[in-house]
C-alpha cells in the first residue's frame, strides 16, 4: 500500500523500514537520490528490476527436461530482495517440484538461479541446478570430493528414498551446471 502510494507511513514505520534496509531515511522519503551503482553491496530501496521466470518447475526429486522453453516471460522482483544479485542479468526464476530437498526449499517454492556460474565459483554445500548424463535438470546440494575424484549432487530431505548423484572426474561432461540458487522463498 506505501509503494502504491494508497497510504503514508507514519514516522515510526519510517525509522523502521529505514533501519531494516540499513538506509538513511531520507533515501525512503525521496529526498535523496542515491543510484544502485554507487552501493553495489545496497541497491536503492523499493526499486524493482524484471528478470526472466522461466515457468517450467525445477524438479527435486527425478530428474526433468527445462531446455524446450522458446519464449520467457518477465518476473518483476524489488531490488531490495535481490540484495547484491539485484538486476543481474543473468539471474532467472523458476520453481521447484518435488521434495529432494524438502529440509530447506519446499516443494512449489519460488527459486533465484545465477546462470552462467562457472565451476570453479561453486562451493561445497552450494544448491544449483544440474545436469546429469543427458538426463533432465534437478536441484541438488554440491560436493566436489578431489580425495574420491567425484562430484556428488545430494538430495536435503527427510524422506531417504533420494539418493546422492555421484559423478566421476573421469566423465566430467556427465555434468552440465545451469546455475547456482541465490535466493528461494520460505512460507513460515
Amino acid at each position: 500500500m506505501y509503494e502504491n502510494g494508497n497510504r503514508e507511513p507514519n514516522f515510526e514505520t519510517l525509522e523502521i523500514f529505514a533501519d531494516f534496509f540499513n538506509v538513511d531515511m531520507n533515501v525512503l522519503l525521496g529526498r535523496e537520490k542515491k543510484s544502485a551503482t554507487t552501493h553495489l553491496d545496497m541497491p536503492a530501496p523499493l526499486l524493482s528490476f524484471s528478470y526472466t521466470h522461466i515457468p517450467v518447475g525445477i524438479s527435486a526429486g527425478q530428474l526433468e527436461d527445462c531446455e524446450a522453453i522458446r519464449s520467457l516471460p518477465k518476473i518483476s522482483v524489488p531490488d531490495i530482495i535481490m540484495g547484491k544479485y539485484a538486476r543481474d542479468p543473468n539471474v532467472v526464476f523458476m520453481h521447484v517440484n518435488g521434495e529432494s530437498m524438502n529440509r530447506i526449499i519446499d516443494n512449489g517454492a519460488t527459486i533465484a538461479v545465477m546462470t552462467g556460474v562457472d565451476r570453479a565459483d561453486i562451493r561445497n554445500g552450494d544448491i544449483v541446478i544440474a545436469r546429469h548424463d543427458g538426463d533432465g535438470y534437478t536441484i541438488k546440494r554440491y560436493y566436489d570430493l578431489p580425495e574420491k575424484r567425484q562430484i556428488i549432487l545430494t538430495p536435503d530431505s527427510n524422506d531417504p528414498s533420494y539418493l546422492p548423484i555421484p559423478i566421476s572426474y573421469d566423465t566430467p561432461d556427465d555434468l552440465r551446471l545451469f546455475g547456482k540458487v541465490v535466493l528461494y522463498s520460505v512460507i513460515l
